[in-house]
């Protein structure tokens, strides 16, 4: 004899009954799903999961091989949220950069530039111009020179001389900047530095600064933003209206400052360094500290000597982290003292950092020396009434690294060349070097690359997959003389949301005679329906597996053949309340929209 019994739900695939008329089962019964139909609120389009959530990158120097690792966030993506899955993987890309000390051995160096990574992923992104529609997804890897955010590195002439300023100044009430920026000097460094206007006030405000101008900001992967103290006298005013503070925003200072004409708010400070008197120590603010100034264990060590031997400010990104530090040549070969390191959250990788100097101390106390920057090398095209901003062969930030045909901004600190990071510049100006001493090397499993495009069919499973050259090689333009630096991992296709999905009905009121092997270990403190078998070893009461893969979130299953599965009950049994899960294929609840129908066939043996 069969029975039937169709059971309806609202509650999440969860189906439960208490039955007026009881069922009597006999011994050795055996049951079967007949038919379920329902609808998921949020469908999984990809699950990002501990099997296929690292990432690793070599920046490829031929002579070692250094990887570096992080992980994409856990998190389940439906059609409506997969575009935050690119963004996590390009914030994870860029966790896997960073600039390590030039003491560090050849074998063990995690990189010789800063670059950024970018998953260009559809039409409205932002690189290339929409005058380039994005018909394939791909990643993205281009390096970020180290210049003068006033001049240019190569000749040494000043950037507003062509419309290619990358930072402004404040203005006074007048209309008139309110620092003097050298940019022009027969020594290439003095470029950039900047004091007060003669007529200014020492002041404890931030009203006398540089700012980035639209578009720009700091690069998103490993960067630096570093400037010298050239030269400190104390006035004789409070400390706060000395020296000057250098630091980083997430807030775009264009519209914090009003094109410059206001007070950096303290809510625009996320990460800073503050120079007072040349007595009092150093200070700096984290965003954790809700804008009071934490105060250092050390004061300036050298701010008026060479201004190439004072006291340099270093802030670096590196590996998900941003790292504040001060440089100086108290010992041979210089010494580096750490404000602080703060580890950049998920949602604080995404979002821009903007770079700011402002100098409260009078022009004859205090003068910023020669500020290096690393910009994100990939500029937002406009394409309104603006002309578009196109930094593709680095019209804007400019290639080269050494100034003026001298050393780097790092090297040319010859007293400090320990504690340095370590940059090598023959790698922006060598068509050879670039293409002949670096083979990049990316880790990222094979899902990922379905997501965004890739051939399934060569893509077949769950592995790690090492991308290399051809792909990675750094390219020089094909069609003519100008530098690229980049290397574009491009897909077949646009996103491929085709990742196969597999339901699982529990039948929870009863035992059944079913079995799971797909995890070792049913403990996971993570997932509470492990946690609830978790003394059965890998004996389940599944019903049955429901495989789907239509990526709509509507479920209509019927088998083609019935698959009854033997109720664990040696008497016979009346059955007066039944309760039933579907599950998604790790075992989480799934959420559903509407009404939920579930049909059961019963059978005598």
């Amino acid at each position: 004899m069969v029975k039937l019994l169709r059971i309806s739900s609202e509650n999440n695939g969860t189906f439960q009954a208490d039955l007026d008329a009881e069922i009597n089962i006999k011994e050795s019964a055996s049951i079967a799903l007949q038919n379920l139909t329902f609808e998921t609120q949020d469908f999984t389009a990809f699950r990002v999961g501990d099997k296929n959530s690292e990432v690793q990158f070599d920046f490829g120097e031929i002579i070692r091989t250094k990887f570096l690792k992080a992980n994409l966030k856990i998190e389940n993506y439906t059609k409506a949220t997969i575009n935050n899955f690119y963004q996590n993987l390009q914030d994870t890309l860029n966790r896997c950069l960073g600039v390590g000390p030039s003491s560090d051995a050849a074998v063990d160096r995690i990189g010789n530039a800063y670059a950024t990574f970018m998953v260009r992923y559809d039409t409205e992104n932002i690189f290339p111009p929409p005058s380039e529609p994005v018909e394939k997804n791909s990643i993205i890897y281009k390096l970020s020179p180290m210049i003068m955010p006033f001049n240019f590195n190569d000749t040494g002439d000043p950037r507003g001389n062509d419309g290619k300023e990358l930072f402004d100044a404040s203005r006074t009430d007048q209309n008139v900047p309110s620092l003097v920026i050298t940019i022009g000097d027969a020594d290439e460094n003095n470029l950039g530095n900047m004091k007060q206007n003669p007529t200014g006030a020492a002041t404890s405000l931030y009203t006398n600064y540089i700012y980035p101008q639209i578009f720009v900001e700091w690069s998103l992967g490993s960067a630096m933003w570093m400037c010298g103290i050239n030269s400190l006298t104390a006035n004789a005013g409070a400390s706060n209206t000395n020296g000057f503070a250098i630091g980083l925003s997430f807030t775009n200072l264009i519209g914090a400052t009003n094109l410059g004409t206001i007070e950096i708010p303290i809510t625009a400070r996320d990460f800073e360094v503050r120079v007072e008197k040349p007595t009092d120590f150093y200070s700096h603010l984290i965003p954790t500290n809700n804008g009071i100034h934490q105060i250092s264990a050390f004061t300036p060590f050298s701010v008026a000597g060479d201004p190439l031997d004072n006291d340099h400010i270093l802030f670096e990104k590196k590996e998900g982290k941003i790292i504040a530090s001060v440089l100086d040549t108290s010992t041979g070969g210089g010494r580096i003292r750490e404000f602080f390191s703060y580890t950049l959250s998920d949602d604080e990788m995404s979002k821009p950092l903007y770079p700011y100097i402002s100098v409260m101390g009078a022009a004859a106390d205090c003068v910023v020396g020669r500020p290096i920057v690393t910009l994100n090398p990939f500029f937002y095209p406009v394409t309104n009434n603006l002309q578009p901003l196109d930094n593709r062969y680095y019209q804007y930030t400019g290639i080269n690294q050494s100034l003026v045909g001298g050393p780097n901004g790092y090297n040319s600190l010859t007293n400090m060349s320990d504690v340095v990071p370590y940059s090598e510049d023959d790698i922006f100006e060598s068509e050879d070097v670039a293409k002949t001493n670096f083979n990049p090397k990316l880790i990222v499993n094979e899902e990922v690359l379905k997501v965004l495009g890739f051939d399934a069919t060569n893509f077949t499973g769950n592995t790690a997959i090492t991308i290399q050259r051809p792909q990675t090689l750094l390219t020089i333009d094909d069609n003519g003389p100008l530098p690229f630096l980049q290397f574009d991992i491009i897909s077949q296709g646009l996103n491929n949301l085709v990742n196969s999905d597999n339901y699982i009905v529990i039948l929870d009121s009863n035992p059944l005679y079913s079995y799971d092997a797909s995890k070792f270990d049913y403990t996971d403190p993570d997932n509470i329906n492990f946690k609830t078998y978790s003394n059965r070893g890998r004996r389940l009461n599944i019903l049955a597996t429901i495989p789907i893969n239509d990526n709509s979130g509507i479920v209509e299953y019927e088998p083609n053949e019935l698959t009854f599965i033997d109720f664990d009950n040696r008497f016979p049994q009346s059955l007066k309340n039944i309760k039933l899960r579907v599950l998604d294929k790790d075992f989480n609840e799934i959420r559903t929209k509407g009404e939920s129908i579930l049909t059961l066939l019963i059978k005598d043996n």
